[in-house]
Protein backbone atom coordinates (compact mmCIF):
# COMPACT_ATOMS: atom_id res chain seq x y z
CA UNK A 1 0.00 0.00 0.00
CA UNK A 2 2.73 2.15 0.61
CA UNK A 3 4.17 1.93 -2.63
CA UNK A 4 0.94 2.97 -4.40
CA UNK A 5 0.58 6.13 -2.26
CA UNK A 6 3.88 7.11 -3.30
CA UNK A 7 3.01 6.43 -6.68
CA UNK A 8 -0.03 7.99 -6.41
CA UNK A 9 1.72 11.27 -4.79
CA UNK A 10 4.48 11.79 -7.85
CA UNK A 11 1.27 11.43 -9.96
CA UNK A 12 -0.87 13.96 -8.64
CA UNK A 13 2.19 16.26 -8.73
CA UNK A 14 2.35 15.84 -12.66
CA UNK A 15 -1.15 15.79 -14.16
CA UNK A 16 -3.63 16.71 -11.44
CA UNK A 17 -4.99 20.23 -12.37
CA UNK A 18 -7.88 20.66 -9.85
CA UNK A 19 -9.63 18.81 -7.03
CA UNK A 20 -13.42 19.06 -5.78
CA UNK A 21 -14.70 18.00 -2.79
CA UNK A 22 -18.64 17.07 -2.35
CA UNK A 23 -20.33 17.51 0.62
CA UNK A 24 -23.50 15.79 1.81
CA UNK A 25 -25.46 18.04 4.47
CA UNK A 26 -22.37 19.91 5.40
CA UNK A 27 -19.99 16.59 5.55
CA UNK A 28 -17.27 15.78 3.14
CA UNK A 29 -18.47 12.76 1.18
CA UNK A 30 -15.96 12.29 -1.00
CA UNK A 31 -13.00 13.83 -3.03
CA UNK A 32 -12.26 14.29 -6.83
CA UNK A 33 -8.79 14.66 -8.51
CA UNK A 34 -8.83 15.72 -12.55
CA UNK A 35 -6.24 15.55 -14.92
CA UNK A 36 -5.32 19.01 -16.43
CA UNK A 37 -7.14 17.81 -19.64
CA UNK A 38 -10.42 18.15 -17.31
CA UNK A 39 -11.35 14.27 -17.39
CA UNK A 40 -11.73 12.42 -13.96
CA UNK A 41 -8.44 10.92 -12.49
CA UNK A 42 -9.93 9.86 -9.14
CA UNK A 43 -12.55 9.76 -6.81
CA UNK A 44 -11.58 9.06 -2.95
CA UNK A 45 -14.89 8.61 -0.60
CA UNK A 46 -14.81 8.97 3.20
CA UNK A 47 -15.59 5.37 3.45
CA UNK A 48 -12.36 4.44 2.09
CA UNK A 49 -13.55 3.74 -1.53
CA UNK A 50 -11.07 4.63 -4.03
CA UNK A 51 -11.45 4.96 -7.74
CA UNK A 52 -9.28 5.52 -10.19
CA UNK A 53 -9.23 6.28 -13.76
CA UNK A 54 -6.90 6.53 -17.25
CA UNK A 55 -7.30 9.92 -18.71
CA UNK A 56 -9.85 8.21 -21.50
CA UNK A 57 -11.99 7.82 -18.01
CA UNK A 58 -11.65 4.10 -18.35
CA UNK A 59 -11.13 2.50 -14.96
CA UNK A 60 -7.93 1.77 -13.52
CA UNK A 61 -8.60 0.39 -10.14
CA UNK A 62 -11.19 0.12 -7.84
CA UNK A 63 -10.74 -0.42 -4.13
CA UNK A 64 -13.82 -1.82 -1.74
CA UNK A 65 -13.01 -0.57 1.88
CA UNK A 66 -15.77 -2.66 3.24
CA UNK A 67 -14.41 -5.76 1.65
CA UNK A 68 -10.51 -4.91 1.94
CA UNK A 69 -10.71 -5.79 -1.81
CA UNK A 70 -8.69 -4.35 -4.91
CA UNK A 71 -9.41 -4.59 -8.68
CA UNK A 72 -7.64 -3.72 -11.21
CA UNK A 73 -8.88 -3.03 -15.03
CA UNK A 74 -7.70 -3.74 -18.40
CA UNK A 75 -7.81 -1.10 -20.92
CA UNK A 76 -10.86 -2.68 -22.49
CA UNK A 77 -12.63 -2.01 -18.94
CA UNK A 78 -12.51 -5.99 -18.11
CA UNK A 79 -11.40 -6.74 -14.81
CA UNK A 80 -7.80 -7.73 -14.91
CA UNK A 81 -7.02 -9.03 -11.23
CA UNK A 82 -8.46 -8.95 -7.81
CA UNK A 83 -5.87 -7.98 -4.88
Amino acid sequence: MVCLMDYLKNIMKMVVSWQRKLFVNGEMTSKELYYKNGNLLGNFAENGDIKLYYDDGSLILSYDAEKEEYTYYHENGNPFYDW
